[in-house]
């Protein structure tokens, strides 16, 4: 998990930095269609002017009526990635960026 957590974070800082592209993290608030001010961790403000804005929220899973999500037989996206070894058969429900890595 933690292996493909950094490949994730340096391929997307690659491309962030090969395209331009400024990452801010914190809590924003669009203001305007050009505008965002984002709270910092550290409480200060940020006001950024911009042509577009790219909103990443990350993703949680979706939960299903009466099967729980115990990370050992039924597993998370999440849990997926830390398994200890590769199951010789799977069975994906969704077909998210995620899922279809998995199943691949």
């Amino acid at each position: 998990k933690q292996w493909y957590q950094r490949r994730v974070a340096i391929t997307a800082g690659g491309l962030f930095k090969k395209n331009g592209i400024t990452s801010v993290h914190g809590t924003g608030t669009i203001v305007t269609p050009n505008q965002v001010i984002v709270k910092n961790a550290d409480g200060g403000r940020t006001t950024i002017t911009t042509k577009n804005i790219l909103i990443a929220t990350g993703s949680e899973v979706t939960p299903f009526p009466g099967i729980e999500v115990d990370e050992e037989t039924i597993v998370s996206s999440t849990g997926a990635l830390s398994l200890k070894e590769v199951p010789k058969s799977l069975t994906l429900i969704g077909a998210g960026v995620i899922g279809v890595e998995l199943g691949s």
